[in-house]
């Protein structure tokens, strides 16, 4: 019931972020308060992921929280009029990140879609895939980005476990030096 209850609270303020996110003059969304408000949504997910629940409830709740934050894309999307991977684009590189997934957690039977920015632009950067507990020299799926700077990449599902994108540059004159690591998770549905 406190988590049902939270995942309201969350609801209140991601409508009052979107609301108030517009500014006067230029009708655009303030990208601070969403960017905080994927913090909350994440920081939940990793709380109900601790949380002493039976499973059955965490995934029910961990699914409320991905449609959550399908919906405020939605909605986002359609009142500021703007693609979901540039909003996460300035979220994710204001946070240091040249490569993300598109949600924090995913399904056993989901494949994971990656997008990417500020890379050099060398033909063989590469985008890994890779156990969170493994050294930067061993990785396990990968793709070069074929000399873009920028886009996506979807990757075939993993079994459950936490996992993270790295980012290398430059192969093999760059060798296993991790460029940028961002933290993700697949459960099992």
């Amino acid at each position: 019931m406190l988590y049902r209850c939270s995942l309201r609270f969350i609801v209140m303020v991601g409508i009052l972020a979107l609301l108030s996110g517009v500014t006067a003059a230029s009708g655009h969304v303030h990208e601070d308060a969403l960017a905080e408000l994927d913090v909350l949504i994440d920081d939940f997910a990793a709380i109900l992921e601790k949380a002493e629940l039976d499973r059955a409830a965490q995934l029910e709740l961990l699914r409320d929280l991905d449609e959550l934050r399908t919906s405020f894309g939605v909605v986002r999307d359609k009142l500021y009029g703007r693609i979901g991977d540039e909003r996460d684009e300035a979220a994710m590189r204001a946070r240091g990140y040249l490569a993300w997934t598109e949600r924090s957690q995913y399904y056993d039977d989901e494949e994971i879609v990656v997008y990417f920015a500020g890379l050099p632009g060398n033909r063989t950067d590469w985008i890994a895939l890779t156990a969170a507990s493994r050294p930067d020299n061993q990785y396990g799926r990968w793709a070069y980005t074929q000399g873009e700077t920028r886009g996506t990449h979807t990757f075939a599902k993993l079994s459950p476990g936490s996992y993270e994108v790295r980012v290398y540059f430059n192969w093999s004159s760059g060798g296993y030096t991790v460029h940028s690591r961002h933290p993700f998770t697949v459960v099992a549905r």
